[in-house]
């Protein structure tokens, strides 16, 4: 699932230990921030809880659900010797099935592509098996089922590519999908960092000629993450000095920029921060005014934007790792 708890991928799995320990390809969990699985004959979905192992260049992910009541789950002995002309099943939940599909067909050798050589069959498999098992005569797992070639072979990852990486220990050292693809940092915000990880623009000005001695500005300041950051929990306050120009001349005004967690209300300006982690748009149409007296305003010809304090916490997500 995404960050807002939409579902991106579907795929199948299979237990390697009794503790909840299962095996998956990696492609089905890339860039996950949260994840569950569904078994068969159980009401409630249960939750991914780590990443014991993850490898892109194999595409085999060893995860581990919550297992809160220390259940015992079922699992499959693993084989690695196989012939060609051997039968061979692959079971998964293709297409989102809520029920788990067997093929048959025989193994019709190995071919290798990229850095994974592929046990290669005529048991078939559709998108949603992805992850699921490829399982000899005697029920034993030779492979990970994966991908469907173009010449109307199926191809499954050996157990030899993860297979040593199981842990022994239950209480491995591991991260949750979210700690794993999207590490985060704790920033605070000062003026001097302010602009590394929000753009500050003036989107919106006007002038307004009212008589022979006053006039006003008005305009509009927009603050933009150029990330995903989470603000759930922090405010953050912005001090800062706007120049205009206008007829020629340059007006310094200095404002009072605030963003809270808890209230949409934003103190002289139009705030934008989009929708982040756990947070819906908050915005205000409140334009800052000022009035200069004496001069005749026709046009906004220019203008800057000079943080002079800032201060917050925000919660950076690093890229995933590779």
């Amino acid at each position: 699932m995404d960050k807002e708890k939409y579902v991106v991928s579907e795929g199948s799995g299979f237990f390697v230990k009794s503790d909840g320990t299962f095996v998956t390809n990696a492609h089905v969990v890339e860039d996950a921030w949260y994840g569950r699985i569904d078994q068969d004959n159980y009401v409630y979905d249960i939750e991914i809880s780590s990443v014991i192992k993850y490898s892109e260049p194999y595409d085999f992910a060893i995860l581990k659900i919550n297992n809160t009541y220390n259940i015992s789950y079922p699992t499959f002995t693993l084989a690695d010797d196989y012939d060609i002309g051997d039968t061979v099943y692959s079971i998964g939940y293709p297409q989102g099935s809520l029920t788990s599909v067997i093929s048959k067909g025989v193994i019709s050798g190995d071919r290798i592509e990229g850095s994974i050589e592929y046990i290669l069959s005529t048991a078939s498999i559709d998108h949603g098996s992805s992850g699921g098992v490829s399982v000899n005569a005697q029920g034993e797992v030779l492979g990970i089922t994966s991908v469907i070639f173009g010449d109307g072979y199926f191809g499954s990852i050996p157990n030899k590519y993860f297979e040593n990486f199981i842990p022994s220990n239950s209480n491995s050292f591991t991260k949750s999908l979210l700690d794993y693809f999207h590490p985060s940092t704790t920033v605070f915000l000062t003026s001097a960092n302010f602009e590394w990880y929000f753009d500050v623009s003036v989107v919106r000005t006007s002038a307004y000629f009212s008589s022979s001695t006053s006039g006003w500005v008005g305009y509009s300041v927009q603050v933009t993450p150029k990330k995903d950051y989470d603000l759930s929990e922090y405010a953050i306050a912005l001090f800062a000095t706007v120049k205009i120009q206008t007829n020629y001349t340059y007006k310094y005004d200095i404002g009072s920029y605030t963003y809270t967690s808890n209230s949409s209300e934003v103190s002289y300006c139009y705030l934008t921060l989009y929708e982040l982690y756990g947070l819906s748009d908050s915005t205000t149409t409140s334009e800052f005014i000022s009035v200069f007296y004496n001069q005749f305003l026709y046009s906004i010809d220019g203008f800057s934007f000079d943080i002079t304090s800032a201060s917050g916490t925000i919660i950076v997500y690093d890229t995933p790792p590779l």
